[in-house]
């Protein structure tokens, strides 16, 4: 099973991912929608893969979620902030790095089945 993997008594659909920079970052949305035939609980996930990093670091790092209730054929836009904070990693001995370049940025029901977008920090 994939990392975040739940079961439910329900099905979820994902779409109209959305990345907007922002001052501090980047807001990022998406619509999700219960389409299964019972009311039910999801827990929508934001993973951020650096394409191209100085250092090796995990395939995806999970960096926010938020657990939702939909009824059935309910709909709901979810919005994350992804703030530059969160783009951080531990380089050396007490510095926190945030370097240029390119991201994929994954959002779904587990770390397997999402829905991608890339963006750039300059």
């Amino acid at each position: 099973f994939p990392f975040g993997y739940g079961l439910s008594y329900s099905k979820f659909d994902y779409s109209n991912l959305k990345v907007t920079p922002c001052q501090d970052g980047f807001d990022v949305s998406v619509d999700v929608t219960n389409v299964g035939s019972v009311p039910a609980s999801e827990v929508v996930q934001l993973y951020v893969q650096d394409k191209f990093g100085s250092l090796v670091r995990p395939v995806k790092e999970l960096k926010a979620y938020r657990k939702i209730f939909l009824k059935k054929g309910e709909s709901a836009k979810i919005e994350f902030a992804l703030t530059e904070e969160m783009l951080r990693f531990y380089k050396t001995k007490d510095n926190f790095v945030s370097e240029v370049g390119e991201f994929n940025l994954f959002v779904g029901l587990n770390s397997r089945d999402c829905l991608m977008a890339t963006i750039k920090r300059i």
